[in-house]
């Protein structure tokens, strides 16, 4: 996007590396950066400090080990005061963003800009606003911490409060694209990285019935996991209110914004789907399988073709590999009938792809997907 003289921004949660290291966002093409660069220190929405491009940022000095630790409450009354400090890092965050917005309006500079808010990642710490819109009667008892979480008084009216201030502050970045004349200019995507996460932190996905009855949760390559909004918005070029079927996931971003803006992808892990949004094909027959291969949670990988999904899990060494998954995404979307033994010849195609693609990162283990498997029982 900087060769096609876009200016680039990135504000919210980086996790790739400090500024200094490598893994830097100015060592990544961001012109602009504020936020975190650490996953850890993303646990708390009451930082010691945020990162404004190089420099520190200092934001909160009367910090306790219980505001930015990781701790529990066994006993006692939970307040959610005892985990606060003085400023919240979630509407800071999105104040500089909508600087950022205005300034290159006001220059009439074309901009990308990464949204990266941690919301509704734990530990619960929304404003008491957000919290207090909720019913009291959602929360029969206090979460107490455990797995490393902070304790919360009202868990689930906390993690609605957090989604709720994350819909306002995306609602102001709208607003202000439309107050500087830009709504018509931008292509606005709204995503998630992953599926819901599991009963940690005091979230409760069965109540909030999140996952509805797909199977799997946040860290898993079933849907549960990997099935996330896509919503679109280009006023006057895509046509509002219509559902794509078409299957798509992160590495199709990259190739697709650069097509519409003119600018130069390079060669993609994903495909360009603007022919599709724009209408002018209802689908993209033979795209490019989609590839996961993760370390987390046991280690796992899976390739999508078009209707079908083969999955493996628990490649890491030490562990004992499951057996190859597949699945009829389109019929059978929630995952309960393994048609492995019928699609030996997939299963085949999705090794070679891995073979060809997934080259381990360094440092990592590498993931056992071609480990024998089990005996049938």
């Amino acid at each position: 996007m900087k060769k096609a003289d876009y200016a680039t921004a990135v504000f919210g949660k980086w996790g790739i590396g400090d500024f200094g290291s490598t893994g830097a966002p100015d060592r990544h093409g961001v012109d602009r950066f504020y936020g975190y660069t650490d996953q850890k220190a993303c646990h708390t929405y009451y930082p010691p400090y945020l990162w404004n491009d190089g420099k520190k940022e200092v934001l909160n000095t009367s910090l306790t080990a219980a505001t930015i630790g990781h701790g529990s409450q066994p006993k006692g009354e939970v307040l959610a005061e005892t985990y606060r400090a003085e400023q919240h890092s979630s509407d800071l965050i999105a104040d500089r963003m909508l600087e950022f917005v205005k300034e290159k309006a006001r220059e009439k500079k074309p901009f990308f800009l990464y949204y990266a808010p941690l919301e509704p990642h734990v530990a619960m710490q929304p404003l008491q606003e957000w919290i207090d819109r909720y019913p009291r009667e959602w929360d029969k008892r206090p979460y107490r911490g455990a797995h490393g979480y902070l304790p919360h008084p009202r868990p689930r009216a906390a993690y609605a409060g957090m989604i709720s201030q994350m819909d306002y502050n995306v609602g102001r970045l709208l607003d202000t694209l439309k107050s500087c004349g830009l709504e018509r200019d931008t292509i606005v995507i709204f995503t998630s990285d992953n599926g819901t996460t599991h009963d940690a932190g005091g979230v409760d996905h069965r109540f909030f019935h999140s996952v509805a009855n797909l199977k799997g949760l946040k860290g898993q390559l079933y849907e549960g996991g990997i099935r996330v909004p896509g919503i679109i918005r280009w006023p006057g070029k895509i046509a509002p209110g219509k559902t794509i079927s078409q299957p798509a996931f992160h590495a199709d971003v990259m190739p697709t914004l650069c097509a519409l803006a003119g600018a130069d992808a390079g060669s993609p892990l994903g495909i360009d789907l603007s022919p599709v949004l724009l209408g002018k094909k209802s689908a993209l027959k033979d795209r490019k399988p989609m590839v996961w291969a993760g370390g987390g949670y046991g280690g796992q990988v899976a390739v999508r073709f078009d209707a079908k999904k083969v999955i493996r899990r628990n490649l890491f060494p030490g562990k004992k590999p499951g057996n190859r998954e597949v699945y009829d995404i389109v019929k059978d979307p929630a995952e309960k009938n393994d048609i492995a033994a019928e699609n030996r010849d997939l299963i085949d195609r999705a090794i070679a792809i891995l073979d060809r693609e997934y080259k381990p990162a360094p440092g990592f283990q590498a993931l056992r997907y071609k480990a024998p498997e089990q005996p049938a029982k």
